[in-house]
């Protein structure tokens, strides 16, 4: 009897691999950043892909690959075509990940991490005196300018032609990335190993899992990239007059602005600019207004209890979304039939007074009717930050650990979406826009097809024992600073519900 060997190559944490395995990595990521898909097909072959590619097919409109299970077969592919791009650059090359739960303990300093080095991916903390553009190899990349719509029809463009979203109307050319939010310093960091932990022992379907790896572990990581800045009000002069809300409340509700600003005219009545001019606007002339009011002053002389009415549509969404853990912390609806606030969502806290609660309300009104722009992290075109690419292995780890694990893949892993009504989001019936390409030129034995695949089809290949993915992880013991075996602890099959998580503990 004969077997046949599989050789697979391993991805390791970003800090652990050789400085010179690391080095080659940005080098080949920053070929990709700088050459065209023309040039590059040219010089590397039809293997290269390049960053312009890659940002509309991850900026699609046709797509929905995120809040819900498509996420977790998406961006694993996503991850094979730009390893596929990296490769035809240097063939050994080693394609990272990056454990940002490690980064957790750093907490509100978390743009410290040596991944915002120059010579990494460079800055977090950018400020206006580089236009929030991070300094180092990648300052010069720019964002797709397609103003015709016609070079990446399928993707969302922004009023200005560039690749985005439709509300994105920041005139920059140029990738920005910041954790400024007008004018102040947010400080919410990334999370850590327990979120892990939770996701993999309360899950009672796929389904469950993918939005608590989505909205628990991925959370803010996009919005906390981005920033807000160009602003009509100036949170760093609110904190300082008035500390007791805290910094933490304060990034909690920046990092939300960001996310809902691309969707801002469901909650607020606003005017929305179809299109602005390049070189001709700016954000002081092309850039969605209230369509009630024509500046903050007048924010400021409205009642306590209509600016409480002006934002209820949006603490709803925010509420019902349930993003991060910090909602049931700093929003509350208020049951009390004696108050004049009875069935109303309002800021919460118990170190805050009644005055400070309406006094951040008001500034959050403020903020979403005359809100500013952000860097292209807080749009469908985040794969133009080249951190993208290091950011998202984490979780095909956790979907790889779930599969793996005897004690917790005995739960309901049928594919139970619900989606967006969007292409690609079903198990089978409609396709997704990767091939077997991506999986087929890193050695494995796979025909090199040009056939899209289904999820069903995706799911397969990215089985993580099988012999069609060509790639392990390094490890699955240490999450962050914790140790955590989704094997361990294993109990005799079957069982009637998903086996709770063991608590992690904290490695020494």
């Amino acid at each position: 009897r004969s077997s046949e060997a599989i050789s697979k190559y391993v991805r390791r944490e970003i800090r652990d691999l050789a400085k010179t395995d690391r080095e080659k990595y940005f080098s080949a990521l920053e070929v990709i950043y700088n050459h065209t898909q023309e040039e590059g097909t040219a010089i590397y072959g039809d293997d290269f892909t390049s960053y312009t590619e890659l940002v509309a097919l991850h900026d699609s409109s046709v797509y929905g690959y995120h809040t819900q299970n498509f996420f977790l077969t998406s961006h694993p592919s996503f991850q094979l075509q730009i390893e596929n791009s990296l490769r035809s650059v240097y063939d050994d090359v080693m394609y990272p990940y990056w454990d940002f739960l490690i980064d957790s303990r750093l907490g509100e300093n978390w743009a410290q991490s040596i991944l915002y080095s120059e010579d990494w991916f460079g800055p977090a903390n950018n400020t206006a005196d580089t236009d929030y553009r991070p300094t180092g190899r990648f300052k010069n990349v720019a964002i797709p300018y397609d103003p015709a719509e016609t070079e990446y029809p399928d993707a969302i463009h922004g009023p200005y032609g560039f690749l985005g979203n439709g509300l994105d109307f920041n005139p920059s050319k140029y990738l920005q990335r910041t954790n400024n939010f007008c004018g102040l310093q947010a400080t919410m960091g990334f999370a850590d190993c327990n979120y892990v932990s939770h996701c993999f022992g309360n899950y009672t379907s796929l389904y469950d899992f993918d939005t608590c790896v989505e909205k628990k572990v991925h959370a803010f990581l996009h919005s906390m990239h981005a920033g807000f800045f160009d602003c009509s009000v100036d949170w760093g002069t609110y904190y300082d007059d008035n500390p007791s809300v805290t910094i933490q409340r304060l990034s909690f509700f920046a990092n939300i602005i960001i996310q809902y600003s691309v969707d801002i005219d469901l909650y607020f009545s606003m005017d929305v600019p179809s299109s602005c001019t390049l070189g001709v606007d700016t954000v002081d002339t092309c850039l969605a207004t209230s369509s009630q009011f024509t500046s903050v002053e007048q924010i400021d002389a409205l009642n306590d209890t209509y600016t409480l009415d002006l934002m209820q549509d949006w603490y709803a969404a925010v509420v019902d979304i349930d993003m991060s853990t910090y909602n049931g912390l700093y929003i509350e609806k208020i049951d009390d039939s004696t108050s004049a606030w009875d069935g109303k969502y309002i800021p919460k806290g118990d170190d805050l007074t009644d005055e400070d609660k309406i006094a951040l309300n008001r500034l959050l009104l403020k903020t979403n009717l005359f809100f500013g722009v952000s860097g292209p992290m807080a749009t469908g075109a985040a794969s133009n930050d080249p951190i993208f690419w290091v950011m998202h292995q984490i979780f095909d780890k956790m979907a790889q650990s779930l599969r793996l694990s005897p004690n917790y893949n005995r739960g309901n892993l049928t594919w139970n979406n619900h989606g967006n009504d969007l292409d690609g989001e079903n198990w089978e019936g409609t396709t997704t826009p990767f091939t077997q390409r991506i999986f087929s030129n890193l050695g494995t034995n796979l025909y090199p097809g040009t056939e899209l695949l289904t999820n069903k089809q995706l799911w397969a290949l990215l089985k993580p024992d099988g012999t069609d993915l060509p790639y392990v992880y390094d490890q699955f013991l240490h999450w962050g600073h914790c140790d955590f075996d989704p094997l361990e602890g294993v109990t005799p099959y079957p069982t009637a519900e998903p086996v709770m998580a063991p608590a992690p503990h904290v490695a020494r």
